[in-house]
């Protein structure tokens, strides 16, 4: 059983690892290069920049991992929970330099009910 767990746990947080990543390519790539570079106010990071410390964090983090870490499932949860708060600021600033052609990274507006109908018949998956 705890085997299982393990393995289980380390599945959903890979998986939650690429999502994250996904949304992010996602929605670098509706902006132009000129935006990655773009802030809101001069005390704002870039796309650019969070992008950078994601990529240095992951290095720092992941290097030597198991060896320089106490504590697995900590380290594992504040690295899910740090790249997703810095992907849901590359998602909020990407979509505010592309408002008028932005394209849903998710369930689109207005579009919950269809949504939840298709995670209800197993035609869509919430993550």
């Amino acid at each position: 059983m705890a085997h299982k767990l393990s393995t289980s746990y380390l599945e959903d947080s890979l998986s939650l690892f690429r999502y994250y990543k996904k949304l992010g390519e996602g929605a670098m790539d509706q902006v132009s290069d000129d935006q990655l570079f773009a802030t809101l106010d001069p005390e704002m990071n870039s796309i650019a920049i969070i992008t950078k410390h994601i990529a240095g964090n992951m290095r720092s983090r992941w290097t030597d991992f198991l060896t320089s870490d106490d504590s697995v499932m900590q380290a594992i949860n504040r690295q899910i929970a740090h790249y997703s708060s810095h992907i849901g600021q590359i998602v909020f600033l990407a979509k505010h330099l592309n408002a008028s052609g932005w394209k849903s990274l998710s369930v689109p507006r207005n579009k919950s009910a269809e949504f939840d109908r298709k995670v209800q018949a197993g035609e869509a998956s919430q993550r």
